[in-house]
C-alpha cells in the first residue's frame, strides 16, 4: 500500500505538469484518459492484493471452512489442481481479474466468493465500482466543459 501511495504521488505529479504544457484537445484528452486508467488500475491492484490476503486467510477462520482459492481453479485447470496450489502469478491474474470484473465491468466473474468475509468483500467492490464510475464520468464531464469554456474565452 505504502508503494501504491508513492506511485500515486508521483503520478499526480505528472498529472500537474501536463496542463501546463499546450496539447492539442486530442492529446489532451488521451492524456486525462490515461490519468484515469492509470488511477483504475492502480485501484484495482489494491483490491486484488486485499482479495489475494482474504483468500489466503486460514480456512478455519472462515464461517464455510474453506475460502475462495480452495474452490477456484479446479474445473479449470486440466490436473484439477486449485488455485491455491497454482503459481503466485496465476493467483495474482485471477484476483486482478475478479477486481476489475466487480468494479469496472460490474460483471459476474468465475471466481465467486465462499464465505462471509469474502461475499462482505464482493459488495464492497462493487459498491466502490459505483463510486468510482461516477467519479469518473463526473470528472471527465467536468473537464470536457471546463476545455469548452477555455476555448470560447480564446
Amino acid at each position: 500500500a505504502l508503494r501504491a501511495m508513492k506511485v500515486y504521488g508521483r503520478l499526480s505529479t505528472i498529472a500537474h505538469a501536463v496542463p501546463s504544457i499546450h496539447l492539442t484537445d486530442a492529446l489532451a484528452l488521451a492524456s486525462k484518459l490515461a490519468q484515469y486508467a492509470l488511477v483504475v488500475l492502480l485501484l484495482n491492484h489494491i483490491l486484488a492484493c486485499c482479495w489475494y490476503a482474504i483468500g489466503n486467510a486460514a480456512p478455519g477462520d472462515s464461517d464455510t471452512g474453506s475460502t475462495w482459492l480452495d474452490t477456484q481453479g479446479v474445473a479449470a485447470s486440466e490436473d484439477g489442481v486449485p488455485l491455491s496450489r497454482s503459481s503466485p502469478f496465476s493467483q495474482y491474474v485471477a484476483c486482478l481479474h475478479y477486481a476489475l470484473s466487480n468494479t469496472v465491468l460490474g460483471t459476474y466473474t468465475s471466481v465467486v466468493p465462499t464465505n462471509s468475509a469474502e461475499r462482505t468483500f464482493a459488495v464492497t467492490c462493487v459498491l466502490i465500482g459505483f463510486i468510482m464510475s461516477a467519479f469518473l464520468i463526473s470528472a471527465l464531464s467536468s473537464w470536457l466543459v471546463e476545455r469548452q469554456v477555455a476555448r470560447k474565452h480564446r
